[in-house]
């Protein structure tokens, strides 16, 4: 499902309910799933977001780039984000 997700993020179009769709489950169908193993939807959103900054940062893209490459609909969001991340 990471890999679903990271394709999702590059497209700006990563919302549970693609996946869900993708998956041929039902949008609570696949929370549902996600909780029976100890995880949730914006919890793998995040990890996948996580190890793909690295690359980007390291391949050279701006804030800018990096933020839509990233799934965010702006750049402040990104920069809130990567604070957070960068603090834990």
């Amino acid at each position: 499902m990471l890999t679903m997700i990271r394709a999702a993020l590059s497209r700006g179009d990563c919302r549970a309910e693609r996946i869900a769709q993708r998956l041929g489950v039902d949008r609570r169908t696949l929370h549902r799933r996600l909780a029976r193993d100890g995880t949730s939807f914006t919890a793998l959103v995040q990890q996948a977001r996580s190890e793909a900054l690295g690359s980007l940062v390291a391949a050279g893209y701006s804030k800018t780039e990096i933020a839509g490459r990233l799934g965010f609909s702006c750049l402040s969001a990104f920069s809130r984000w990567s604070r957070g991340v960068a603090q834990s």
